[in-house]
């Protein structure tokens, strides 16, 4: 079980006995989680995780500087819009809250996917030339968000978290509109365990492609690429 490090800063009202219950639920593996319920946004993201073996890459993110002394070995945040609307959409903060703690669970277990999940997001489309062009349909944001919804429909229900989504829906200029249309009908689930032949299925397609991305970024950020971090990227494939 994780140990979880609160950063209350945007003074969210968490319930006697709420937190304790999504990491019951979450089952996360051994290790400790830095929880920021940041007082910010965080750019155009509803929240963010990273592990501390990859922060490296991340340094021009201020809030990484926050907690200097706090040891911790996965970072997780939701951004104030988020925390904002906790009080009227429940069920939906809660998935975001499983979400990233699917991200988290991975951090923990498996760096080099969660590296693999981190260039999909950055290469795919280019790679596919346009075929994938949305990240909430890469099988990593998909997994994620079916264990934000596992979380959020036992803590309340399927019923009121597909509410909230319609609810949501009908909100001018959302743009995740079509990830949330998706999601109505997106089965939860706590199995995690098959990610990595998940992101192999979607990126092997485009190897080559993907692999000369990769090696472009780390030439161009002059070794500073969480590319960098697979020493054959090749491997990523196996």
């Amino acid at each position: 079980m994780a140990d979880i490090i609160v950063k209350n800063r945007v003074q969210i009202d968490l319930e006697q006995g709420y937190l304790d219950h999504i990491v019951e639920l979450a089952n996360l593996p051994s290790g400790t989680i830095l929880l920021l319920f940041h007082d910010h946004g965080i750019g155009d993201r509803n929240g963010g995780t990273i592990p501390k073996s990859l922060i490296k890459y991340n340094t021009s993110m201020a809030v990484f500087n926050l907690y200097p002394t706090d040891p911790w070995d996965c970072w997780v945040m939701l951004s104030k819009e988020v925390c904002d609307r906790k009080e009227q959409y429940p069920a939906f903060f809660t998935y975001l809250f499983g979400h990233e703690f699917g991200h988290a669970h991975i951090c923990l277990t498996d760096v080099r996917s969660h590296i693999h999940s981190c260039l999909i997001d950055m290469f795919i489309r280019d790679a596919s030339e346009g075929k994938i062009t949305a990240n909430y349909v890469s099988p990593h944001e998909m997994l994620f968000d079916q264990f934000g919804i596992y979380i959020a429909e036992r803590i309340f229900s399927r019923s009121k978290l597909n509410n909230e989504l319609e609810k949501l829906l009908n909100e001018p200029n959302r743009r995740d509109y079509n990830r949330l249309a998706m999601m109505i009908s997106l089965p939860g689930t706590n199995i995690l365990n098959n990610l990595k032949n998940k992101l192999v299925s979607i990126s092997k397609p485009y190897k080559d492609k993907f692999i000369e991305l990769c090696k472009q970024h780390i030439v161009d950020m002059k070794g500073n690429s969480i590319a960098s971090e697979i020493d054959d990227l090749e491997s990523l494939f196996n």
